[in-house]
């Protein structure tokens, strides 16, 4: 090759290499908004996700057109993002829907929804943090089944069902619910150990209602504290004074029933002691142990992630129709109760 076409293609790389160079420096300079564009996924409706009710079904534990509904009533913006993941507010209930309805992990949900885990993950925490924000109160306490009419009917549907102490509208309980143990912090782990179960634990305090409601979800308390201890902390009794008692007249008033774990008071009922030798007192604790059982029933429902909502056997034993949709999330939608709700 001669001097010359050496000398040539030198020029020609030198001149490419200074295109490029210059192509270079002027992205560096462009700002970065017009470098880099934040990326906006928007996926499909429901009906192309889940395609038939069937497969909703199975998966989310709703129909499609329940969904509808309860994003409706939930009072949902049609078009939700989250840091950049646009959804449809029907297609983001079903999401947290199908990650709650078994224990799903992210990358198993892929096959579902056309969007990557760490989308996912994004859709389904915020979506949590929004639906927990618009229900937390109602959560805390329901105060719509616990208006006068509805106590009139609990605790006529419990009195049907054999119990021999008048006037009882829900059952009482608290409920573990198991987590990892500290690694590092020795107060904490034993904050949260429960010696009757031997597991680091938080506590819940449920109260159920005949119709198959969670009617109060209070807590969590640290997993060391009895059950007495957490009723007085969350000043259950407080609430109690207020929405059961309707009448100067101790007998015209509603209570509920708890273990004996709890202490007697004017609303809040236990059974007698198991060492009672009174025949009539021997009785009224088997009656009310039988219609108590409702109450682990919900407890079992709510372990199985809400699979309770399609229906089952509380309501069927107290023959008590739980609250229409509209009823139900209306109640748990109120507004805070100064002094008596706190910011979950």
């Amino acid at each position: 090759m001669s001097n010359l076409n050496v000398s040539r293609q030198l020029r020609h790389r030198s001149q490419h290499l200074q295109s490029d160079s210059h192509q270079d420096n002027e992205e560096t300079d462009a700002p970065a908004n017009q470098r880099r564009h934040p990326k906006v996924y928007k996926r499909g409706t429901l009906e192309t996700v889940l395609i038939d009710d069937v497969n909703c079904r199975y998966m989310c534990r709703f129909s499609i057109e329940e969904i509808y509904q309860i994003t409706a009533l939930l009072g949902l913006e049609e078009n939700l993002c989250f840091k950049g993941i646009s959804v449809s507010r029907q297609l983001g209930f079903a999401m947290l829907a199908c990650r709650y309805s078994y224990p799903r992990r992210y990358g198993d949900m892929e096959r579902i929804f056309p969007m990557h885990r760490q989308n996912i993950g994004k859709v389904c925490k915020g979506m949590e943090d929004m639906v927990s924000d618009k229900m937390k109160y109602g959560i805390q306490f329901n105060t719509h089944q616990f208006r006068e009419e509805k106590l009139k009917k609990f605790a006529a549907a419990i009195d049907e069902a054999g119990a021999l102490i008048p006037n009882v509208v829900g059952f009482i309980d608290g409920t573990l619910q198991q987590v990892s143990r500290p690694a590092t912090d020795d107060d904490m782990q034993k904050s949260l150990y429960n010696g009757w179960k031997h597991v680091h634990a938080l506590k819940y305090q449920s109260i159920v209602t005949p119709d198959g409601i969670t009617s109060s979800m209070m807590g969590p308390v640290i997993g060391a504290r009895h059950d007495k201890f957490m009723y007085t902390m969350l000043e259950t009794e407080k609430r109690l004074q207020k929405y059961l008692h309707i009448s100067d007249d101790e007998e015209d008033n509603y209570a509920i029933y708890g273990d004996p774990a709890y202490v007697e008071s004017e609303h809040l009922h236990c059974p007698f002691p198991s060492q009672s030798t009174d025949p009539l007192e021997i009785e009224c604790n088997k009656s009310m142990a039988k219609v108590r059982i409702a109450v682990e029933w919900e407890f079992a429902e709510v372990m199985k992630y809400f699979s309770y909502c399609k229906g089952y056997s509380t309501f069927a034993k107290f023959k008590v129709n739980p609250p229409t949709l509209e009823d139900y999330i209306q109640g748990m939608r109120r507004e805070k109760i100064e002094g008596e709700d706190e910011d979950m």
